[in-house]
């Protein structure tokens, strides 16, 4: 049955679809494209971005952007390939499609390309900001001095913070650590996220990269680890200043019952798959 929400997808898709991106177009033709993004996303298309229609506005070639999605990320959780039936409309062989979710166009291409990065962000997170703005405390940046390093608890451990400009940046690989990734954070990590949202500080004769609370909030977007709530919100409160109910998750989830079915059939499983039930769950993370 065809309902008012399939036409609407089907006919933004059709106009994302027509929308190719280069690195020659406007911020106005770019900005066009991410809101038909956003509009998919809303209404629920979990990978609404065709890889051919962006890739060409941060790699010089498609086997480029195809080589860095498959070794960066996670196929069935920030994409999908779609292999098309019968031959493509240039002749040759059947043309496979790669379908992004809207974390992985933010990380894979949208960040690499300042300019376009800007206009990503005024249309998504502009949208997520007026959505869920954390409650501040009364403790926020104005009592620290300015490039300063400072000693602060996270949980039951100590980390630092440094403010510029009145934005408090995080050491990030304590926090990498405190929420299970046991090597800290490495450089790539770093593109991934968006260096926009790192700095480097000098501390003795090492360099250390610190992160402020908007790139942590993409972090836990991208990462597939299972993180605990006290844990997230403990991050939150002793560095950031903002607050998080333990008892609330920042995330919400959605499965259909298809869903719930692949995932009791995977749990059911002896022995069972544990990449592949968290997998599961977070495609369901919204």
């Amino acid at each position: 049955m065809t309902t008012i929400k399939s036409l609407k997808m089907e006919k933004n898709e059709k106009q994302a679809k027509g929308l190719q991106l280069t690195k020659d177009s406007t911020p106005a033709i770019v900005k066009n494209y991410f809101e038909k993004i956003l509009e998919l996303k809303q209404i629920g298309k979990d990978f609404p971005v065709n890889l051919d229609d962006a890739w060409p506005l941060a790699y010089s070639e498609k086997g480029k952007a195809v080589r860095a999605l498959k070794t960066n990320f996670v196929e069935d959780v920030h994409y999908q390939v779609l292999a098309q039936n019968g031959k493509n409309s240039k002749g040759g062989r059947p043309v496979t499609e790669y379908w992004l979710s809207v974390p992985c166009l933010e990380y894979f291409i949208a960040s690499r390309v300042h300019p376009v990065f800007e206009v990503y962000r005024k249309v998504f997170h502009a949208t997520i900001e007026q959505k869920q703005q954390p409650k501040q405390l009364s403790q926020t940046a104005s009592k620290y001095q300015e490039k300063t390093v400072f000693a602060v608890k996270m949980g039951q451990i100590i980390n630092q913070i440094y403010v510029i400009d009145g934005v408090i940046y995080a050491k990030a690989s304590p926090i990498m650590k405190y929420i299970g990734y046991l090597n800290g954070i490495s450089t790539q990590q770093i593109d991934r996220i968006g260096r926009q949202y790192f700095v480097q500080v000098k501390i003795g004769l090492s360099d250390v990269w610190f992160i402020n609370m908007e790139g942590f909030n993409n972090l836990l977007q991208m990462t597939t680890i299972p993180v605990k709530v006290s844990v997230i919100s403990n991050i939150y409160h002793d560095l950031y200043g903002v607050e998080i109910p333990d008892d609330e998750s920042p995330f919400t989830y959605k499965f259909t019952d298809r869903d719930i079915l692949q995932i009791i059939e995977e749990i059911n499983k002896k022995p069972i798959h544990k990449d592949k039930v968290l997998s599961l769950l977070l495609n369901g993370k919204q």
